[in-house]
């Protein structure tokens, strides 16, 4: 891994419509509840973990803190509870999970906390209910990692790869703003350390990208749904799912039932689609990579 740090940035708007920002370690200081969130593989875990380092307690999943019948033990003194990845457990729960995030806390007798989910499915009403039980909550954006910080670590991580020369293609493709993700970031990198710099053929790109993204490297998953499945039948479920949502226009998948998907698509529904029998484990893959 590469030595060089990214600073990450925080944002948010106040109540007389100004932008603010701040750094991740402001948030131990809040009195207030603060919820982060942030696109797929924006760094929620990455931005938890920090914390529990500097804080000295540990990052919880929303999972486990709603299953756990002694949710005090996993509270700190001084510390915020860190609840990582809201949006997983509604998904794995079949139902919104802030009202189960919420009960836990008053269990464990209202302490500090902080809570990260996914952007698309921070439901508004969230907030509502947290103001319920505690002070208005702070809802802030972690911001896309700086282009020059972007640069600066993939010349690092990759000493034998053209950075600069990755980067300009990107650019002229209009897809720089794929190295403001964390995840995508990697994947990047993967290429340009394994052929020096990034392909000019689209398909090539195309066809690299999706090979750094099939790698799983993460030891805890190893005997996971999708670990048990070959590249082909995993990579064609994966892509039954896209064109199903290029040509249904849908946004996001669902694990939701068919009849509560709304506009999303249903991966029960895309599951029936031609080579698409994997589906539900390609989601799941896609949640997980969402610890960078």
């Amino acid at each position: 891994m590469s030595a060089v740090a990214i600073a990450r940035r925080l944002s948010w708007t106040d109540p007389q419509q100004q932008c603010r920002t701040m750094a991740p370690i402001d948030i131990l200081s809040e009195a207030r509840p603060v919820v982060v969130l942030a696109e797929p593989g924006g760094g929620k875990t990455w931005l938890l973990d920090h914390l529990a380092a500097q804080a000295g307690t540990r990052r919880v999943s929303a999972t486990k803190w709603l299953r756990t019948p002694y949710p005090e033990r996993l509270v700190s003194p001084g510390a915020p509870v860190l609840i990582d990845a809201l949006d997983e457990a509604s998904a794995r729960t079949d139902g919104d999970a802030i009202g189960g995030v919420l009960a836990r806390l008053e269990q464990a007798g209202s302490p500090r906390f902080v809570l990260t989910c996914r952007a698309a499915d921070w439901q508004a009403y969230a907030r509502s209910e947290i103001a319920q039980d505690y002070a208005e909550p702070l809802i802030c954006h972690l911001d896309p990692i700086a282009r020059d910080d972007a640069l600066a670590w993939l010349a690092a991580t990759c000493p034998d790869g053209d950075a600069a020369a990755a980067f300009a293609l990107l650019d002229e493709r209009g897809l720089i703003d794929l190295t403001g993700n964390p995840l995508t970031l990697q994947m990047i990198a993967g290429v340009v350390g394994a052929h020096g710099t990034l392909p000019h053929s689209r398909a090539e790109l195309y066809d690299m990208a999706v090979r750094q993204a099939w790698r799983e490297e993460n030891a805890d998953r190893a005997t996971g749904a999708l670990a048990g499945l070959d590249e082909t039948t995993a990579l064609d479920a994966a892509g039954a799912l896209c064109a199903a949502m290029l040509m249904g226009r849908h946004d996001a998948i669902t694990t939701a039932g068919a009849a509560l998907a709304d506009c999303a698509l249903s991966v029960a529904t895309a599951a029936a689609l031609p080579g698409a029998g994997a589906a539900r484990h390609d989601c799941e893959r896609s949640r997980d990579n969402d610890e960078l």
